[in-house]
């Protein structure tokens, strides 16, 4: 149990500052901290750029971002 807690509390702490950098860069997550899950953090990419190119660019960079699923791609959103 303690190994699962310790596990538990990394993915919160990575998550936590995945949100904060996006913030800091600009980029609103969808779902507010006290109720988002924090292994996946949802946004809309910057303002003029689709989500197609915006999960292009970030996997050249080596972000494995995700966005071209329908229900994303319709709703202009990617996940990291």
């Amino acid at each position: 149990a303690a190994g699962r807690a310790a596990r538990y509390r990394q993915i919160a702490d990575v998550g936590g500052l995945v949100r904060r950098r996006l913030r800091a860069a600009g980029l609103e997550p969808l779902a507010a901290d006290a109720s988002a899950c924090p292994a996946v953090v949802t946004f809309a990419p910057p303002a003029g750029v689709g989500a197609a190119e915006f999960v292009a660019g970030c996997r050249a960079w080596g972000y494995h971002i995700v966005g071209h699923s329908g229900y994303l791609a319709d709703r202009r959103l990617v996940q990291v």
